[in-house]
């Protein structure tokens, strides 16, 4: 399923786990939780655009390794974060 996700589905999910979009300059998108220092950055997509595997990996890590969630809790998140953005569609 995780083969589904979009960068708008990923912006919710971080935004969730309480990461907050801050300016840079350039073509990034960048996201920062503030009590912790976790920062990940994307280049700049539309959110209907899917993910590739190696931003999707390296979300995984960085929600994994600060300790936001266990590696079968981030297969969760994203399915539900996927089946929530297709309810609403259909909505």
């Amino acid at each position: 399923m995780t083969d589904k996700i979009t960068f708008g589905d990923l912006r919710h999910l971080l935004e969730e786990c309480d990461f907050a979009q801050v300016k840079v300059d350039g073509p990034y998108i960048v996201y920062k939780h503030e009590p912790s220092g976790a920062l990940q950055a994307f280049r700049s997509h539309r959110p209907a655009e899917r993910v590739d595997p190696m931003t999707l990996a390296s979300v995984r890590k960085t929600l994994v390794g600060f300790g936001f969630m266990e590696e079968d809790e981030f297969e969760k998140a994203a399915r539900n974060t996927v089946a929530e953005r297709k309810a609403k569609a259909k909505g």
